[in-house]
């Protein structure tokens, strides 16, 4: 599983909040932007797990796409980490 991170701990620029969810190849954590304020989601994927099924290429597709998506029915990404 991703890097498990705890309150407090940060993640770049952002300061983890809590534990959102985990799925079988990612941990979803609220944390705060230290620079902005702003409260983000962060999706920390396993990097092991997505190469030994290979899906590499294909996360990388989607997480490029995600920063161009404008609509309010979508999350939108900030910034790739």
């Amino acid at each position: 599983m991703a890097d498990a991170f705890s309150m407090g701990e940060s993640i770049d620029d952002y300061q983890v909040l809590n534990l959102l969810g985990k799925g079988g190849f990612a941990c979803v954590y609220r944390a705060r932007s230290n620079k902005t304020g702003m409260e983000v989601a962060i999706k920390m994927i396993d990097k092991k797990l997505m190469k030994a099924h290979g899906m590499v290429a294909r996360v990388r597709k989607r997480s490029g796409n995600s920063l161009q998506i404008k609509t309010s029915f979508y999350i939108r990404a900030v910034q790739l980490l």
